[in-house]
């Protein structure tokens, strides 16, 4: 997660740092999309090669951690190449942590999940998973003094020490300290790894999914949740606290502090409430949150007062916590929809990962957003980004539509396909 944030939040550090302006170095952001993208493709070779998902993890952590290091090297070795090679060679380590990072996040909640019997509480439990979140902007105040200070170049060969490190950890507990305790378990282990593998004929298991209508939904909602959380994170920090409010990089540090306790409320509110209320219920609830308590709120202040709110600082940071409390509730809220509305489990693990092909999709459109309204309405910027969140929110309501009761007909018939 933190080489996914930690890039957003010091947007402009990073690109003025490699001597790039905002729109070149949008296009090495948008390799890391495109690597999430593609790594759909590749389901089929992790299930013949790799078997299950701890070594997809493991596999795909000490790739990320390589992607990190290998970023740095030319500005690090300050070898005199043009910009053209170091947008190249940027793009390219961005594409492998872009892969990593996707086959990492679809096998974690994959396997954190497909031992939960009760599906009410699998929102609590990718609540819990996605701590990783706020844990991993805490390291932005680290990375803040690091680039003030020191250089930004060192920021990534932590990161990717760090990764390293993990992989050989996460790899050596789960095989020490196994999940399953008893025969029973493991044989539902086993029967969900040959379920697994079946993934390998992902063209199936992609026209399951593309003519169920709720993944389908799903999907659309996941382009517009992954652009408005992009932005967000961008837009917020380095771009508003640094460029227009005149922070420091080590203040800005600081200052995601608000996104930290933003998402924590918003996973608190999921992981102790949504088993409570159906998902209808909870989607209804934090989108509000997402369009009342956030967009909206701003983007009256921003008419009213421009970019800078008056120079009112504490407003616009309290606007950034209800900001990241109303888009990570509903995210947990939208990987759920993922494994509940699955058409069989059998394509859970491809559905996530479909879903993070719109997310991508999303996401490079908000990364090239970003920077074409920032070179060219710097004055209006925040004013109409709070538009475009709120416009934004409303087109994720949508997702109200997937939650009418499942045609148990449908399923039977794609059993059948399937079993054919």
């Amino acid at each position: 997660d933190s080489t996914f944030k930690n890039f957003l939040s010091f947007y402009m550090n990073y690109s003025d740092g490699l001597g790039l302006n905002a729109m070149q170095f949008a296009y090495i952001v948008m390799t890391s999309e495109v690597g999430c993208m593609l790594a759909l493709f590749f389901t089929g070779l992790n299930a013949k090669y790799l078997k299950n998902d701890v070594n997809i993890m493991t596999v795909y952590l000490l790739l990320n951690g390589l992607g990190c290091i290998l970023f740095i090297i030319p500005s690090w070795l300050n070898l005199p190449v043009s910009t053209t090679f170091i947008i190249i060679w940027c793009a390219g380590c961005r594409f492998i942590v872009g892969v990593s990072y996707a086959f990492t996040y679809a096998s974690t909640i994959h396997f954190s999940t497909k031992y939960i019997s009760d599906k009410n509480k699998i929102s609590t439990m990718i609540a819990l998973l996605h701590y990783s979140w706020p844990l991993s902007t805490l390291m932005n105040i680290v990375c803040g003094y690091i680039i003030q200070y020191t250089s930004w170049i060192y920021v990534w060969i932590v990161c990717g020490i760090l990764l390293i490190i993990t992989a050989f950890g996460e790899y050596l507990f789960f095989n020490f300290v196994p999940v399953v305790e008893n025969h029973e378990e493991m044989d539902i282990d086993i029967e969900t790894r040959n379920q697994d593998r079946s993934e390998e004929n992902i063209f199936r298991a992609l026209y399951v999914i593309v003519t169920d209508w709720r993944c389908d939904v799903m999907i659309f909602v996941s382009f517009f949740m992954t652009f408005r959380s992009r932005t967000i994170y961008i837009v917020t920090t380095s771009l508003w606290m640094e460029k227009l409010f005149g922070l420091t990089p080590s203040e800005n540090g600081w200052i995601t502090i608000a996104i930290i306790v933003g998402e924590v409320i918003g996973l608190m509110m999921v992981q102790f409430a949504s088993f409570r209320c159906q998902l209808w219920i909870s989607s209804l609830i934090y989108l509000s949150v997402q369009l009342f308590l956030g967009s909206m709120p701003l983007l009256i202040l921003t008419y009213l007062y421009g970019n800078t709110l008056n120079d009112m600082v504490w407003i616009a940071i309290l606007l950034i916590v209800m900001l990241a409390m109303g888009h990570e509730s509903f995210y947990v809220i939208q990987q759920t929809n993922a494994i509940t509305y699955s058409p069989l489990p059998r394509y859970t693990t491809t559905l996530l990962l479909a879903d993070r092909l719109a997310q991508e999709c999303g996401a490079i459109f908000g990364l090239w957003l970003t920077a074409k309204l920032w070179l060219t309405y710097r004055d209006n910027f925040i004013l109409l980004f709070s538009i475009v969140w709120t416009c934004a929110t409303l087109i994720e309501l949508s997702i109200l539509t997937i939650y009418k009761k499942k045609d148990k007909h449908k399923v039977a018939h794609i059993q059948q396909i399937d079993d054919e």
